[in-house]
């Protein structure tokens, strides 16, 4: 590059100098074809992964976002990508790709914990990184636990941007205990979902069968559910948020007599918030508010009812100990939902924090405003994926205001 014009034009009458720069980058490199020799991914399937198109002018950003999109789909062990200038064609650069299988494709993890809404529990993950050349991916979940068991299997397959958007085949098992209520779900679904940075969406269709009892009533629920949910999230850190927002929508519903044994439609807002006004003060705000249209909330399983207490939703109370009862005192869940909180986070060093809120909120069949209110203080211990909370909340619309102690893991959004 050299510069063709270089002048400086001084004007002593106003004091100021006008400067003119002409320079002459002469022709730009751009990008050629991209080639790479393995058999792992279709050619096709590789090339809808490049962030850049033939004859895109050529910035070596770009070279380095292909090796890091690679390694994320976790289908290789190594992946080396070279744009030489050395290697032009006039001035095209052709981009070489070296990609290496890693020696176990198959994953397995084993872990276990406890959370007060589930008890004691242990787990397994199976995942196989890529059956196929086109990218399609097997995985398997199975849980433990004293009031929740669950199974389910997982078919991937990437779909135009291929970094983003999945089809998702699922099949599922669920046996759930709480309270006076037992339900056991069988569960299978489609769904096309995009995953991006901030922006999430996806649409499905599911069929489930639900048996299930509540106290003296038991029941056989099969519904086939179309499914829309979108939801945004915005933050400086997943894991350690100091500013950010997530919301989220979902919908979904049913017809009498097409599959399904019930009509309903349900719409469920949720957002959370998290803001850092002072250095080492976090304030926390989430809200959930759910309606359900049906002709009787005795129509729908136990999953589809609302319910609130927990150590997501109000704190103080058992989980899903809140809700419409029934003649016999059982909870049996509504028809609307809303749940509010509010947390004031003290951060103390890297590692710990001190916290205390306030929660308010109902799961019932009609649209009365008797809410339930929890209030406590807890500990935080942060680590790489998150947080565990340790939280101890007082159910200050019983009688005798108990305590009731709360413990959690994950990230703050």
């Amino acid at each position: 590059m050299t510069f063709v014009k270089r002048e400086l034009i001084v004007n002593p009458k106003t004091n100021k100098a006008e400067i003119i720069l002409v320079l002459d980058t002469k022709e730009r490199y751009v990008f050629g074809e991209t080639t790479c020799k393995q058999d792992t991914l279709s050619q096709g399937l590789l090339n809808r992964y490049l962030p850049y198109a033939e004859g895109d002018p050529y910035r070596p950003a770009k070279i380095f976002e292909l090796q890091a999109i690679l390694y994320r789909t976790d289908f290789f062990s190594r992946v080396f990508v070279n744009g030489n200038k050395d290697d032009a064609v006039g001035h095209v650069i052709p981009v070489e790709i070296e990609l290496i299988s890693p020696k176990k494709l198959n994953k397995y993890s084993v872990g276990g914990g406890y959370a007060t809404d589930t008890g004691i529990r242990g787990k397994l993950d199976w995942t196989n990184r890529i059956f196929n050349n086109r990218g399609h991916k097997i995985s398997a979940y199975l849980q433990i636990a004293e009031l929740e068991n669950s199974l389910s299997l997982l078919y991937k397959i990437p779909r135009k941007d291929p970094r983003y958007d999945t089809l998702i085949h699922s099949a599922g098992y669920q046996d759930t205990s709480w309270d006076d209520t037992d339900t056991r779900l069988l569960t299978a679904a489609v769904s096309q979902e995009h995953s991006g940075p901030r922006f999430k969406f996806s649409v499905g269709l599911e069929i489930r069968d639900e048996v299930y009892d509540i106290g003296d009533t038991s029941g056989d629920s099969t519904l086939l559910l179309p499914s829309l949910n979108a939801g945004y999230i915005f933050a400086d850190d997943i894991l350690n948020t100091k500013q950010g927002l997530s919301t989220a929508v979902n919908l979904l519903g049913a017809y009498k007599g097409v599959v399904s044994d019930a009509s309903f439609l349900q719409a469920t807002v949720s957002g959370k918030a998290i803001l850092t006004p002072l250095t080492q003060w976090k304030l926390i705000g989430r809200v959930t508010v759910g309606a359900t249209l049906a002709d009787s909330i005795d129509s729908l399983p136990p999953s589809l009812r609302y319910y609130a207490g927990g150590d997501s939703s109000i704190r103080g109370y058992d989980y899903k100990s809140i809700g419409t009862e029934d003649s016999s005192g059982t909870v049996i869940g509504g028809r609307y939902l809303i749940v509010e909180s509010i947390e004031i986070e003290r951060i103390i060093n890297q590692y710990w924090s001190l916290a205390t809120f306030w929660d308010v909120g109902t799961a019932t069949d009609d649209l009365s405003l008797d809410f339930y209110q929890g209030a406590g203080a807890g500990i935080r211990f942060r680590l790489p994926f998150g947080q565990i909370r340790f939280d101890v909340a007082s159910a200050i619309s019983e009688d005798g205001n108990p305590f009731r102690v709360h413990l959690t893991v994950g990230g703050d959004l």
